[in-house]
This record gives structure tokens, sequence and C-alpha cells, in this order.
């Protein structure tokens, strides 16, 4: 099981993660300056999240398991950023 502890949920500790587990994974959009805190905070979390050895199902699986997907993520963030633009959900 993977626990996240006190300070990680924290919008002043981890502004990233703030962002990310708390926004809507269908619609809305985060904005350019933000996708990249949420890029460097995810990737840091990245071998922790691989290690955990979680087995894919559904749409995670469609894509390539977790680690695909996250990696997906961070760089859809990163292109974000750098293209000044804000990453869309919907």
């Amino acid at each position: 099981m993977w626990v996240v502890g006190p300070g990680y949920y924290d919008r002043d500790i981890h502004p990233g993660l703030f962002e990310f587990l708390g926004h809507s994974d269908c619609d809305g959009s985060i904005a350019p300056d933000m996708c990249a805190c949420v890029a460097d905070e995810l990737e840091a979390l990245l071998p922790k999240a691989v290690a955990m050895g979680w087995e894919p199902t559904g749409h995670i699986e469609a894509r390539g398991g977790y680690e695909a997907v996250l990696r997906a993520f961070i760089a859809g963030c990163r292109a974000a950023h750098a293209a000044n633009e804000p990453l869309e959900f919907n």
C-alpha cells in the first residue's frame, strides 16, 4: 500500500502534488507554470510508484501500465509548460 504521509498533500509544501491530486481528471486545465511544478513533483515520485508494482487494469493497462501513463502525463505537463499553454482536460 502506498501511504501519503503528512505534508505530501499540502499546498505549501508540495504545490504540484496538491494540484495533481486535487484536480478533476476529466475537465478543466492546469496553468503552464503549475505544469512544471506538477511534472517535477511527479517525476520525483516516479521511482517509488514503479517500485509499488501495481498491476494495471482497464484504461491504465490499455495505455501501457502505470509507469507509461505517469511518464506520458509528465511529458504532457512539460510540453504545456514549454509552450506556455495550459494543460487541458476534457
